[in-house]
């Protein structure tokens, strides 16, 4: 028999978060006015998020108390805290949270690298918002790498051939002059809409 303690390590490695004992990497996100700071460790984010770690080992010291300084911009805070908790709690509450708030968090999980989060999100997407996906394909569209790796599932729930016609659509719809007849395209039309997506 396997006596399981997970839950507790789990709190025990949030607290280590929330008090930022011993840290050794400031990790800054988000433009000022809405920039925020977390205290992270390397250790953990050796083992947890190689790309935030590759991060940390490019970076020199410059400061008298050795502390290494990640700075993400690019990134909101609002996601950062939640990318932040499942490195260190390994869970993501989805309850009562948008499916745009979900997707947006599965783009930056895949900007971090997180595999295990990244499929986890695009299965709940897929099992439990299909008809969002298919209303929100411009948007997937945009952010061309959850697109893809979404595509590439195999449990999606929409033909392959179908996601194509919508690519399609989506980007003749782009271009108000390419004729509305397939037929009447040239090969210029087919170069304007290849350019598009």
């Amino acid at each position: 028999m396997t006596l399981n303690f997970y839950e507790n390590l789990s709190n025990d490695y949030v607290k280590l978060l929330e008090s930022g004992n011993e840290h050794n990497i400031i990790i800054e996100v988000g433009e000022p006015p809405v920039m925020q700071t977390f205290k992270a460790h390397s250790t953990v984010l050796c083992y947890r998020c190689s790309y935030l770690y590759d991060e940390f080992k490019k970076l020199t010291i410059n400061n008298n108390e050795n502390i290494k300084i990640i700075q993400k911009p690019q990134i909101s805070a609002k996601f950062f805290n939640i990318i932040i908790k499942y490195i260190y709690e390994a869970m993501v509450n989805l309850e009562k949270v948008e499916t745009s708030i979900i997707f947006d968090l599965l783009v930056t999980a895949n900007q971090f690298q997180l595999e295990e989060l990244v499929a986890r999100l695009q299965t709940f997407l897929i099992e439990n918002h299909p008809s969002w996906l298919k209303l929100n394909f411009s948007k997937i569209y945009n952010s061309k790498a959850a697109l893809v790796s979404i595509i590439q599932r195999e449990d999606l729930q929409l033909e392959e051939s179908k996601v194509w016609n919508y690519v399609i659509q989506w980007g003749a719809a782009q271009n108000k002059t390419l004729p509305s007849n397939l037929d009447d395209w040239n090969e210029k039309d087919f170069q304007i809409l290849k350019n598009t997506i």
